[in-house]
């Protein structure tokens, strides 16, 4: 009897094991872990990480770390295991023991720090960090955390030391002349437009910042420039990991940020919130004169310009994987926004002498949400997909604008209030198929339709003097409804022929656009189809020596307030009034480029040529002795033709030197108010940013840009250079310390001189320098910069992986 229990035990225990083992068979783990240079802490993208066996080191399987150093390898058996990681330049570096078993199916390791081999200065040298930029082959791609002097800002400063990229002392952001550009969070549309929405972004929440100056069918033909991407940071490594960031600086300028990734199997969880209070000013002077009967009138004005900027926000994503080829995301977003312009300046009057000083008070403020579901299904061929998105963003504000008149005795003598409150709503739906046939060749297509309703309302109000109030004028209060309808649908053919690739695509869009004038019960209408061709060609003359030419079509339509044909006191001596009969620009870009790396040493230049037809720029005109008009209207047409040459030079493993140019000459042609004008300028403008590590936690940043002078129909604009410095100081691996210095000599001039008929008008602003802000970082389990590429079918931009890389 005990020897059968004993044969029952031992046959039950077998068959256990022997259920184990064919599980432990079937079982597959993964490991992933980063690299880094042991130096400056830095990623390293590219090196070479093995798996290997214990006890005997076999070669299991690899994998190269991504442009981040992060690394993954899946599909391991169960069992006992190392990683070795090396990279040219370096000492190869070996892991501790882990263990894959069922129950612990994917190990992070800790940093891997690899420590720099001893080359000598004739070799090649290799520093751990990413390339300032970095080139596609159809955007510039620009690494947000190499500008330490940026830490502390928003996007708008990052962009500040970026090719083809000028902002003014004011914060104003121009792509290759033009504030007409698109700007996309995470491959998303922003709900503001151009510098406004470029201002909401904390630098130390971006990866990097895309720049596509000719964008394929694939995207909406808006802007005249291009698209400006912002890519967020996004944890890659599995767990809980996150940021928190403080920034204060002088003259009222406080920041906080803070960022929370969870990523497990299936799952990720992305959230990020920030909060700004940024104040600044400046001295500001104007000097007028207008022509009437043959009689001169001049104004001289000198006084301050405030402005403040209040921002809140919080976004968050979730993604889940149900499979390797589907993922679901869904995001949300939700926010505050406020900016005031204030100003403070004294007039003086001739012939007949008087002087006044002028109150000047501007606000906008609002609140907005979105939300958003994706999908991307990927199919069992590699490069062939169905991606869809529905998404809503809602915007509600307000403006209010004031101008007062004091007299030598500070008593009243005129005051107006502008009011203005808007509703805005918008809806877009996509439905993108992707399938390369082949490796030579490839098909896309994709339709979209785009559903905007907006609602506005203004008041103006005139001012009592005997009773010392408000006098609302309904006679100059309006309300006005918006309907935009844009519905489109695009094709893209690429084929490879040898080394030579080629894509050609195009984009049909439909747009219906109903502005009615409730007060006036007027009604705008538009309703027609455009048809935007893209080309992009591409030639690999070696391994990193590439030529690019492409062609693109584009418009810009018109903003709403650019159209309300409603008068709007600026200030004492300037009325802004719409122009319902804007036509919108219609922009033909030709661009080639040439690009030459040898490991981070690279060398890239491009030519380009635009030119816009039904030209939009804003321009004056007299309405009396004292005050001007601003308005909007199709001037002509423009050309743009230049180049633009980047270089990146590491000297010495300390020194990383970045300088760039861009040169170009521009000419606008037209007429306005009966009048014929011509009008050109040679515009340049150069970027020199060093960057120099000391010992193995701190950089120091050097950065001067210069902006040359610059014309429009009836501007001249001067001149001017900054120069900013940054001192970046790792306190052990959780936190960050940084101090920017902006503008550090107090040239941030901003000098522009308008002529037309019977005036001119040259105003001066020159900002508060120097700006000194102080920033802490603290990081926790890992967080790290992560670059928003593709994994599992994550990519949601649909452009990571096609086969020609445009």
């Amino acid at each position: 009897m005990t020897s059968r229990i004993l044969i029952m035990m031992i046959l039950l225990v077998t068959a256990i094991t022997a259920q184990d083992t064919r599980r432990s068979a079937d079982f597959r783990g993964a490991v992933q872990g980063r690299v880094l240079d042991n130096a400056t802490g830095n990623e390293i993208g590219y090196a070479n990480v093995v798996v290997h066996n214990l006890p005997d080191s076999s070669l299991v399987d690899g994998a190269m770390s991504d442009e981040n150093g992060f690394f993954y390898i899946p599909n391991i058996p169960a069992g006992r295991y190392y990683v070795s990681a090396k990279f040219i330049g370096f000492y190869e570096v070996l892991s501790s023991e882990f263990r894959l078993t069922p129950q612990n199916a994917t190990v992070t390791l800790e940093d891997i720090r690899l420590k720099r081999a001893a080359i000598q200065m004739s070799e090649v040298e290799v520093v751990g960090d990413r390339p300032v930029i970095e080139f596609k082959a159809d955007k510039r791609v620009i690494n947000a955390d190499q500008f330490a002097a940026s830490l502390s800002g928003t996007a708008v400063e990052i962009l500040e030391n970026v090719p083809s990229i000028d902002v003014d002392v004011e914060g104003t952001v121009t792509l290759r002349g033009s504030s007409n550009f698109i700007v996309m969070i995470d491959g998303h549309p922003s709900i503001f437009e151009g510098s406004d929405a470029l201002d909401q972004i904390p630098a130390t929440l971006i990866q990097t910042i895309e720049i596509i100056t000719n964008p394929s069918a694939r995207y909406d033909p808006d802007g005249t420039t291009g698209i400006i991407n912002i890519v967020t940071k996004k944890q890659k490594i599995t767990g809980v990991s996150g940021q928190l960031s403080v920034n204060a600086g002088n003259g009222d300028k406080y920041g906080a940020n803070a960022a929370l990734s969870m990523r497990y199997d299936k799952f990720t969880w992305n959230n990020s919130l920030s909060w700004n209070d940024f104040q600044s000013g400046g001295q500001r002077t104007t000097d007028k004169t207008t022509t009437i009967n043959d009689t001169a009138f001049s104004v001289l004005g000198d006084g301050r310009g405030e402005m403040h900027r209040k921002t809140y926000s919080y976004r968050t994503s979730l993604d889940w994987r149900p499979t390797d080829k589907f993922l679901i995301s869904a995001q949300f977003n939700i926010g505050h926004y406020e900016r005031s312009r204030t100003s403070n300046q004294m007039f003086e009057e001739y012939p007949v002498y008087s002087i006044y000083r002028s109150l000047d008070d501007n606000t906008r403020a609002g609140d907005y949400w979105g939300t958003g579901l994706e999908f991307t299904k990927k199919f069992d061929k590699e490069s062939h997909d169905l991606s869809g998105s529905v998404s809503y963003r809602s915007r509600i504000g307000s403006e209010f604008n004031e101008t007062t008149r004091r007299d030598e005795n500070e008593s009243i003598t005129d005051r107006t209030k502008n009011t203005e409150d808007s509703n805005d709503s918008d809806w877009r739906l996509k439905l993108d198929y992707k399938n390369m046939a082949s490796e030579t060749r490839g098909f896309e297509a994709g339709i979209q339709s785009r559903i905007s309703m907006d609602e506005e309302g203004t008041g103006t109000y005139g001012w009592d003097t005997t009773a010392s109030q408000y006098v609302y004028y309904p006679q100059y209060s309006h309300q006005n409804d918006y309907e935009h309808v844009i519905h489109s649908l695009y094709a893209i053919y690429k084929r490879e022929l040898g080394p030579f690739q080629w894509q050609w695509g195009a984009r049909g869009e439909y747009t219906y656009r109903n502005m009615h004038l409730n007060t006036q019960d007027t009604t705008y209408l538009i309703d027609r189809w455009d048809v935007f061709p893209s080309l992009h060609v591409s030639l690999p003359l070696s391994e990193n020596n590439q030529v690019m030419a492409s062609y693109t079509r584009r418009i810009d339509r018109p903003r709403n307030w650019y159209l309300e044909p409603y008068a709007t006191q600026r200030d004492a001596y300037s009325v802004f009034q719409g122009n319902p009969g804007l036509e919108p620009e219609y922009i033909n870009a030709w661009e080639a480029s040439w690009q030459l790396s040898k490991k981070k040493n690279y060398i890239a230049a491009d030519i380009y040529h635009r030119t816009t037809e039904n030209k939009v720029e804003r321009v004056q005109s007299v309405i009396d002795k004292e005050t001007l008009l601003f308005t909007f209207a199709n001037v002509g047409k423009d050309y743009s033709t230049g180049a633009e040459l980047s270089l990146n030079v590491i000297p010495y493993s300390f020194w990383n030197i970045f300088l760039s140019g861009n040169l170009y000459r521009y000419r606008v042609e037209g007429s306005f108010n009966g009048r014929s004008f011509d009008n050109s300028s040679n515009n340049w403008g150069v970027k020199f940013n060093n960057t120099f590590f000391v010992g193995t936690d701190t950089r120091i940043q050097f950065d001067t840009n210069y902006h040359g002078p610059s014309v429009t129909s009836q501007s001249e604009r001067e001149g001017f250079w900054i120069a900013s410095a940054a001192v970046k100081y790792d306190i052990g691996k959780k936190w960050t310390a940084a101090l920017q210095v902006r503008d550090v000599f107090g040239t941030g001039r901003h000098e522009f001189t308008t002529t037309g008929p019977n005036f001119i008008n040259a105003t001066a602003f020159e900002r508060e320098s120097p700006i000194a802000i102080l920033s802490l970082t603290y990081r926790f389990n890992n967080y790290k910069n992560g670059k928003n590429r593709p994994e599992n079918g994550e990519g949601m931009n649909g452009d990571e992986d096609d086969l020609f890389l445009f």
